[in-house]
């Protein structure tokens, strides 16, 4: 039996050091994406034969098609739940400014 003498040694006991991915979620590749959407246009099969024809899930598929869930580039790429940012990065530095303002002229 193993001692722990804080809880820094208790979290380091229970580390895993070789993680493997239980889910397959977000496995496949913009181009698979891109040429699926393609596929469908054409009209040669549903969305559930496109989907399993080029390993994209059909519900995402269906989604880019009818735009409610739209291609996402640059930062955002591989990005999946969570929180997003609301104010652009001049209206949160402008924010951060008037706080710090406000807080010396009534703090200080």
């Amino acid at each position: 039996m193993i001692k722990a003498n804080s809880w820094r040694d208790c979290i380091r006991c229970t580390v895993v050091r070789n993680y493997k991915r239980k889910t397959n979620k977000q496995c496949w590749t913009d181009e698979n994406m891109r040429l699926a959407i393609e596929e469908w246009k054409k009209g040669s099969a549903g969305y559930r034969q496109i989907g399993e024809q080029f390993n994209v899930p059909w519900s995402t598929l269906r989604d880019r098609i009818k735009n409610n869930n739209k291609i996402i580039t640059g930062a955002m790429k591989g990005f999946v739940g969570g929180f997003r940012k609301v104010f652009t990065n001049e209206q949160e530095q402008n924010c951060v400014r008037t706080s710090f303002a406000w807080k010396k002229f009534f703090l200080d």
